[in-house]
């Protein structure tokens, strides 16, 4: 779990390096340089950094490199992978726009295994995608493909290729007095669209642990959470959350941790939040083991701190780390909680 925890401080940095510069962006300008990383590696865990630099403002070219170690069946084995793209963006740029491009990837996996259906082997293939730059600096974007394993061991001949890409992106471009010009922006309330309902939802990647139970392991799993709230000021709102992560044990098959509870939103800043509420929590394992039965239910909290990279009147996205303790007492008192930590990419609608 040390590892994915790692994983999570890097993806909180990336949030803190977008908020360092927040000035508007003037036609023309655009970022020549993204670095991201490919957060569904995260669950194996695999940390693969792409770095992308903008040739022209409709061609890019991206390197990449990752290392990580998989655990599975208990038998530890490191993994290196390497790869680069092609770049061409059919509509937009670099800055936002859609993609299409060819990518090739080599993977060394020390032992039996596959990355993505490759195991030692080098795959290449096409692949379509979207990018997005925010004001920020944090950068979103997604690629979908199919690659044929040219060398090496594989699942088979033609493979999947799936990206979802988060980091930050800088070295700016343009016309310096443009953007001056477009820094002129009309005063008014940076919360005037804090009105009323607002609904949101977020899905990300997480960790928890067993307190009480040295032998209850639980691995990386899903983190998703969905939440309806009311406005009582601008800077503050009455919010009913459901937070919840699903994953696996070796000891007890896969689980699923969530809390339904009564929280307060506040805004100490236009594009920072803070959540705390109280409430119910559950604890579902698909087969009895360490938990002495199939479901627990207790009380608990939860503590979340959320970071705006990008709002357009009513519609907002975010980056979230949460952290949710549920305190339960079974039978057999072979545990006293559960504690999870999750990171999500959040959406919401005011």
């Amino acid at each position: 779990m040390t590892t994915t925890r790692h994983g999570w401080i890097v993806l909180g940095a990336i949030g803190l390096m977008g908020s360092f510069e927040k000035t508007a962006r003037a036609d023309g300008d655009h970022e020549r340089v993204s670095l991201t990383l490919n957060v569904p590696y995260l669950l194996v865990p695999v940390y693969e950094l792409n770095a992308e630099l903008a040739v022209r403002d409709t061609w890019s070219v991206a390197l990449r490199g990752g290392v990580g170690e998989s655990s599975f069946l208990d038998d530890e084995r490191t993994i290196v992978e390497l790869g680069g793209q092609g770049i061409y963006y059919v509509r937009g740029d670099a800055h936002r726009g859609v993609q299409l491009g060819i990518d090739t990837r080599f993977v060394r996996y020390e032992g039996d295994g596959m990355l993505a259906g490759l195991g030692d082997g080098v795959a290449v293939g096409p692949f379509v995608g979207y990018k997005r730059v925010f004001r920020s600096g944090v950068t979103l974007g997604g690629q979908v493909g199919a690659q044929v394993a040219a060398v090496g061991e594989s699942d088979g001949r033609v493979l999947p290729y799936v990206a979802l890409a988060l980091g930050v992106s800088f070295w700016r471009a343009g016309d310096g007095a443009t953007r001056e010009a477009a820094e002129v922006v009309a005063p008014g309330d940076p919360l005037d669209h804090h009105r009323r309902a607002m609904v949101a939802v977020s899905v990300g990647l997480g960790t928890a642990s067993i307190g009480g139970c040295d032998a209850c392991e639980l691995r990386p799993g899903l983190g998703v959470d969905a939440s309806v709230g009311w406005f009582l000021w601008r800077r503050l709102a009455l919010v009913v959350d459901s937070t919840a992560i699903v994953g696996a044990s070796p000891d007890f098959g896969s689980f699923g941790f969530g809390l339904w509870s009564l929280a307060v939103q506040l805004w100490p800043r236009e594009d920072i939040w803070i959540k705390v509420g109280v409430g119910a929590a559950q604890l579902t394992s698909l087969s009895a083991g360490a938990t002495g039965t199939g479901v627990e239910t207790g009380g608990g909290g939860t503590l979340a701190v959320g970071y705006e990279v990008h709002q357009n009147r009513n519609f907002g996205m975010d980056l979230q780390l949460r952290a949710t303790h549920g305190s339960f007492r079974p039978e057999d008192d072979d545990f006293d909680g559960v504690d999870a930590y999750v990171g999500v990419l959040g959406f919401h609608w005011y």
